[in-house]
């Protein structure tokens, strides 16, 4: 093995051991950070395999499951996801020129090796369970070692040819930023914040998930203005004319999900409450009479 990625194990090696020992005095377990994702794994379930692969095929093969996780959701969310602007494919490519012309051996390493970690690498001691990348985060990893693969492509090409490709990645990166605004409903959240800022007078009961927003965006300045709505058996009486609702079915189905119980929302169509106003998938209903 080439001496530094030796050390580069050894460095991570390393710290594992060293984060290890400061858990085994602070919580008793030396493993501590794998507890936590094992509970977090036990909370969200939904989010992991064989969960997220089954929302494709509909049954519970385990290997029909694997096959989906790994190439079809996987592999799609790398290789064809638009964001990426094909990035990934260009580095794979120079990837299997580097290992024929020997070349660029650590750099190729970092990039395919990172590269399988993601796609097909349990995130389990016990099972053997793929990560999900259909959520883009999870994949930030692969991305310093991928554009470097790819500039290093680039830099052989013409003069001319390489500034037309640089012209078009910063233009298309450009457009991608535009898109995740949209993706991420940037306009209706932007409005939604300035909204419930601008009204800190009115008294707003919603979700447990989304009242840690509305305290965040009124500054903690008084906690007496928000409450929670929880449990089947809440008492729509507690509000009082005036009061407002804020609801977003997205977020109560995966808190249901979490097995946390709600009251029949139903009830906000109903005369006692007024649609106020909506942003995108948050709706903010009024109490009446």
């Amino acid at each position: 093995l080439n001496t530094q990625i030796v050390i580069a194990l050894l460095f991570i090696l390393l710290n594992v051991v060293v984060e290890g020992i400061i858990y085994l005095f602070l919580h008793t377990d030396f493993l501590y950070r794998f507890t936590l994702l094992q509970q977090n794994y036990n909370y969200s379930y939904y989010d992991f395999f064989p969960h997220t692969a089954q929302k494709i095929s509909n049954v519970k093969n385990y290997w029909r499951n694997l096959f989906d996780q790994v190439f079809t959701i996987n592999g799609k969310a790398i290789f064809l996801r638009r964001f990426y602007l094909f990035i990934p494919i260009i580095a794979s490519v120079r990837s299997i020129i580097n290992i024929r012309k020997k070349e660029n051996f650590i750099l190729t390493f970092w990039f395919l090796g990172t590269l399988f970690l993601l796609i097909a690498f349990t995130t389990s001691f016990t099972e053997y369970k793929p990560l999900d990348l259909k959520r883009s985060w999870y994949i930030y990893p692969l991305l310093m070692p991928m554009i470097i693969v790819t500039a290093t492509f680039i830099i052989k090409m013409k003069k001319n040819l390489r500034y037309f490709l640089i012209s078009i990645y910063i233009f298309g990166g450009i457009i991608m930023c535009t898109h995740y605004e949209v993706y991420f409903d940037k306009e209706n959240i932007s409005e939604l914040k300035s909204f419930i800022a601008d009204n800190q007078q009115c008294k707003i009961f919603t979700d447990h998930f989304t009242k840690y927003s509305v305290d965040l965006i009124r500054g903690y300045s008084d906690l007496s203005k928000s409450e929670r709505i929880h449990g089947s058996d809440f008492n729509w009486k507690e509000l009082h004319k005036g009061d407002w609702v804020l609801y977003n079915q997205k977020h109560i189905d995966e808190l249901n999900l979490q097995k946390y119980n709600f009251p029949d929302f139903s009830i906000l169509k109903s005369n006692l409450f007024s649609r106020v106003k909506n942003f995108g998938d948050f709706i903010i209903y009024q109490r009446g009479e």
